[in-house]
């Protein structure tokens, strides 16, 4: 009898585990299970099948992933070729931490500074700061399409004041400092004692 292969493609987005993670594709004729296979990660898996039954009329095939708990799946077809791709429903956060630090300044509890997140040259949100304080950013991990997402902070410009920033992982410190600190004028009388001129 003549044969059909159909085949299932797997991907994972968004996980860093996705080697591990496991799916079951089903192989149906109409409402009918006829085989089920699993796949591990990113993989793929081939169906081989009569093309027509005994009565020489064609079978319709339809492949189908089992649901996986925690987990949105969507799928395309062209042809025999399926393609499964599973993201979380809950995406991997990460958090970035602003904070922040006035020097050289008497009134800085009522001083206000912007924090940016970007997202490469895409603001994606800003969070106001007072005085010497903090903010935290909590973003997914991963876009849409798995990749990993570069983040950057990055502190509003403050006329005035001279910005410098530290970064470890996702932890930023914003310092800022007067360009014109701040001068007072002190009067100092110089008397000698015990000392003959």
């Amino acid at each position: 009898p003549e044969k059909i292969t159909l085949k299932a493609n797997k991907k994972w987005l968004g996980v860093t585990n996705y080697q591990n993670l496991k799916a079951v594709i089903e192989l149906f004729n109409g409402n009918e299970k006829v085989e089920e296979k699993a796949i591990t990660g990113n993989d793929s898996v081939t169906f081989e099948v009569d093309k027509f039954d005994s009565n020489g009329k064609e079978i319709k095939y339809e492949l189908k992933e089992k649901e996986i708990k925690g987990y949105v799946s969507e799928f395309k077809q062209e042809g025999n070729n399926y393609e499964f791709t599973n993201r979380p429903e809950n995406p991997e956060k990460i958090t970035l931490k602003a904070n922040k630090k006035w020097l050289g300044v008497t009134n800085y509890q009522n001083l206000k500074a912007v924090i940016e997140l970007f997202n490469g040259d895409e603001k994606v949100e800003e969070k106001e700061i007072t005085g010497n304080g903090s903010v935290t950013f909590e973003v997914n991990k991963y876009d849409a399409s798995g990749n990993e997402i570069k983040y950057e902070l990055k502190e509003k410009e403050l006329e005035g004041y001279v910005s410098e920033f530290k970064q470890d992982e996702n932890n930023y410190e914003f310092t800022n400092k007067p360009e014109n600190p701040e001068k007072v004028t002190v009067e100092v009388t110089k008397v000698w004692k015990d000392v003959e001129y």
